[in-house]
């Protein structure tokens, strides 16, 4: 809905929209002039990022007013890129193209798709068409850059790649985050407006901590830093884990019905004892038992992770010693396995995203 604050002297209006640059969806307050943009502001009414809005949000004028900008389509001949109209764009690509797929197939062919695609009425209605057209499995975008191995985690834990679970951060008075810095990428996945403020809350009624062998900003305003060494937060999970079973602090209540593999996770946990891993990851035993009961503890908490590799801690418990080492040694090589069921059905216009090295496909992006 757009409301609108007209000053017949000034010809100004105040239009209020959605910044499509990322999840978080900010509030913004737009004012025009005519054709100009006057100002670009967070709304303070907005009930979600109530005013809050990071550095791209606030240069959008910037972008919209770009002389680089295009505005329409540019063909590439002899003498550099000209302007042409959308027929004429259309029939090049149609010139280019098509022998191309005549010669070497629809797997010659490839895709990316991107924020713009997501945030874009338009995009959101024709990526499928396009994509079904194409009929190629080589399909990247900015998730196989930067966050596959939480789709991977989250369709092997709930059935669907894009069922991420998120922390409910107003409602969370104990943070235990790895590998992840939303001081500088403000939360992404999340959907969190202002994630310094909501994390600075979250450290003044509770706890915040950080796992990362770098100090970052976000570990530099955590309640604790705990710098693990690179390339063991597994072990230093599997402790935790251990700890929770060895404690008796394991508690499944009115979930039962819902969960199984809870008797497997504990024999898979139970070799990782503080005391045996105490020396890989570089975190003190203590920490490793005070984190596990004090995460337990409280009522409301909740555990985040970074995605480089959160698929070590999102994993099915039922089967889930074959499905770890499996998709990690996948992820060695940058592909997953398409014989999960679910994997298959995820689909893009009836076109797999998903295929094997070797078998008609190519890798599907940088998912370790």
């Amino acid at each position: 809905m757009t409301t609108e604050a007209t000053d017949v002297a000034d010809a100004t209006v105040t239009h209020h929209r959605s910044c499509p640059l990322c999840e978080a969806c900010c509030g913004l307050e737009i004012t025009t002039k005519g054709d100009q943009v006057v100002r670009i502001r967070g709304d303070m009414n907005d009930p979600y990022s109530k005013g809050f809005i990071c550095p791209k949000g606030s240069t959008l004028k910037q972008l919209h007013e770009d002389p680089d900008r295009l505005t329409s389509p540019r063909i590439r001949t002899e003498d550099g890129w000209k302007e042409a109209t959308w027929d004429e764009a259309f029939a090049e690509i149609e010139r280019r193209l098509g022998p191309i797929v005549e010669a070497h197939g629809r797997q010659a062919l490839g895709t990316v798709l991107g924020n713009p695609n997501t945030h874009n009425l338009g995009g959101q209605l024709y990526v499928r068409p396009v994509m079904t057209a194409v009929a190629s499995t080589n399909v990247f975008s900015a998730s196989t850059v930067d966050q596959m191995p939480k789709h991977v985690s989250a369709g092997l834990m709930w059935g669907r790649p894009d069922m991420f679970p998120l922390p409910d951060l107003d409602r969370t008075d104990y943070l235990l985050m790895l590998g992840a810095n939303p001081y500088v990428s403000n939360g992404s996945l999340l959907t969190a407006p202002d994630m310094p403020g909501r994390l600075e809350a979250i450290r003044e009624r509770g706890t915040f901590v950080v796992v990362d062998p770098r100090r970052t900003k976000t570990a530099e305003n955590a309640t604790e830093h705990l710098a693990i060494v690179p390339g063991t937060d597994s072990y230093w999970l599997m402790a935790l884990i251990n700890t929770l079973f060895d404690e008796g602090l394991v508690d499944i209540g009115r979930l039962e019905s819902h969960v199984s593999g809870v008797d497997e996770v504990r024999e898979m946990a139970a070799p990782y004892t503080a005391e045996v891993v105490a020396d890989g990851p570089g975190v003190p035993e203590d920490h490793r038992r005070r984190r596990a009961p004090s995460a337990h503890g409280r009522v409301r908490h909740d555990c985040q992770l970074g995605d480089r590799r959160p698929q070590r801690v999102d994993r099915q418990p039922r089967r889930a010693g074959r499905h770890h080492v499996q998709l990690r040694a996948n992820s060695e090589h940058g592909t997953v396995d398409p014989g999960w069921p679910w994997l298959q059905a995820w689909t893009l216009g009836g076109s797999s995203i998903w295929s094997p090295r070797g078998e008609g496909g190519t890798p599907c992006g940088d998912v370790g």
